[in-house]
């Protein structure tokens, strides 16, 4: 008999077993929370599934959510954002580490044997801290590293003495302008994020994945949850920067960000930073997640803030001959054109 069995959570009996399960595991993420995986899914009409691993007992002891679009009779997961979307589960009680590590992957291979009987392409973006994907490799996952930058959140003073002198320096010149920093979440302001966000996208020819309306409605859904944070920086009542920020009680995660590149060197989007840690410290929130440091111009600006460097991993699997050659075909035409 199978140690875990493998079933999903219903949405309206979610609150139960899915929670319990938040409040007891390692490695959980704001994007866990069924407020945010409810937000997008009705800003977006994205399908979401919540499936647990229960033992013997019928304990939930793990679990993964998880976005799926079916597409040509195609079950995919995806993770357009780039969040995380990782397996979590409660500690094993041992300082042995043989029997922590079977204990994982006891549950990484029930999860993912359920998973390939029921969709062709699965991905897992992992937290930080999950270093050991061994347990993906042997059932076949490929695999790419990314970065990111991590801190803990102290009084700004500390902070500001940690950074790059040319940062600090930044910060000092922009105060001496005429600026505002806004975080109310505010209709107004939500909109003022969009077009930011908008304009950065379009100048590096990168795609939106929410629109102006569904991300109005995202905002206001989790700021109902009280798990975001809009934060936009003016000069001259010009707006110049905006970084989105999505959180839980303990953990901030830099989840969009967007400019005026007319306004890049004022120092204001330092300062931003900077009012932003300001605002999560007195929020009690004690750990910030720049997010993402893939490409050498947004290393160079988070590296600034002397954050200590994180690699982790991005994770898939595709299922199924006739699925691979259909991505075959779809990739030997883009590669002509």
């Amino acid at each position: 008999m199978p140690k875990y069995s493998i079933q999903t959570i219903p949405y309206d009996t979610a609150a139960g077993d899915w929670n319990e399960l938040l409040s007891n595991s390692v490695n959980v993420s704001p994007f866990h929370h069924l407020e945010w995986l409810n937000a997008y899914s009705k800003a977006k009409g994205e399908s979401f599934e919540i499936i647990g691993c229960y033992n013997e007992n019928n304990e939930i002891v793990a679990g993964f959510a998880y976005f799926y679009r079916k597409k040509y009779g195609y079950k995919l997961i995806i993770n357009l954002l780039g969040i995380d979307n990782h397996i979590i589960y409660r500690e094993r009680a041992t300082k042995l580490q043989s029997k922590k590590e079977s204990y994982y992957f006891d549950i990484y291979e029930a999860i993912n044997n359920y998973l390939d009987k029921n969709c062709n392409h699965i991905e897992y973006t992992l937290s930080y801290c999950h270093t050991d994907i061994r347990p993906f490799k042997w059932q076949g996952f490929k695999s790419e590293i990314r970065y990111t930058y991590i801190g803990d959140l102290t009084d700004t003073d500390t902070l500001l003495k940690n950074f790059n002198p040319d940062v600090r320096n930044k910060i000092k010149k922009a105060l001496k302008l005429n600026y505002r920093f806004d975080c109310s979440n505010s209709a107004e302001e939500i909109l003022v994020s969009h077009q930011l966000i908008k304009r950065s996208l379009d100048k590096n020819s990168q795609a939106q994945v929410l629109d102006q309306e569904e991300y109005q409605t995202f905002c206001k859904l989790l700021h109902q949850a009280e798990m975001i944070k809009v934060c936009n920086i003016y000069n001259d009542e010009t707006p110049v920067a905006t970084r989105v920020i999505i959180h839980n009680k303990n953990q901030a995660i830099d989840f969009q960000a967007g400019g005026n590149e007319a306004y890049f060197k004022t120092g204001l989007n330092q300062l931003l930073s900077y009012k932003i840690f300001e605002m999560l410290h007195q929020n009690n929130i004690g750990q910030y997640d720049f997010r993402g440091a893939n490409t050498p111009t947004i290393a160079r600006y988070k590296s600034g803030f002397n954050f200590n460097l994180k690699p982790y991993y991005h994770i898939w699997k595709d299922k199924g001959l006739m699925f691979k050659a259909m991505l075959k075909t779809k990739e030997l035409i883009a590669n002509v054109r």
